[in-house]
């Protein structure tokens, strides 16, 4: 009987670990540990921006005074510094077909002002002067917060 007893009570503790661990595990996002739903931001979704890099280390209104004829600039804030892009194209790969291609990212976008989460090494692909003015593909999660959680930047030109 004792034998049994101290086998429930261990097969009990195991449980409730696995019920009070488990939900941490599953909140864990993809690519550079960018959790899918820090502070309870909405989520609006994989996106895949096309842009290049106008400047590094500077503002918005520093970008706009230099280069008076380009549209679609946005500031991208992040630990490390700022840059702001062009964005020459926008996938939401997973928007609705009611929603139109740009839908998400126009609702957040609509300042042009983005905080930035991601891995030190990604972001550095932004403000590498080597990359500026190539064209760049950035992957990331869209927040109704204005986070994009950058989880990969790749060169294509």
């Amino acid at each position: 009987m004792r034998s049994f007893a101290k086998t429930a009570g261990v097969g009990l503790m195991a449980i409730i670990m696995v019920i009070t661990v488990t939900p941490g595990v599953f909140g864990q996002g993809v690519g550079g540990g960018v959790s899918s739903n820090v502070g309870g931001a909405g989520n609006k979704g994989l996106v895949k921006l096309r842009a290049s890099v106008v400047c590094a280390n500077c503002t918005l209104d520093e970008a706009r005074a230099a280069h008076p004829d380009l549209t679609d600039l946005y500031e991208l804030r992040h630990e490390q510094g700022q840059v702001v892009i062009r964005v020459s194209s926008v996938d939401n790969s997973t928007s609705s077909k009611d929603e139109g291609t740009t839908g998400r990212w126009t609702d957040v976008s609509q300042s042009p002002q983005l905080a930035v989460r991601a891995k030190d090494s990604i972001f550095q692909k932004l403000i590498d002067k080597r990359n500026q003015a190539k064209e760049l593909e950035i992957t990331g999660i869209l927040r109704t917060s204005r986070t994009l959680d950058i989880s990969d930047i790749t060169v294509l030109g």
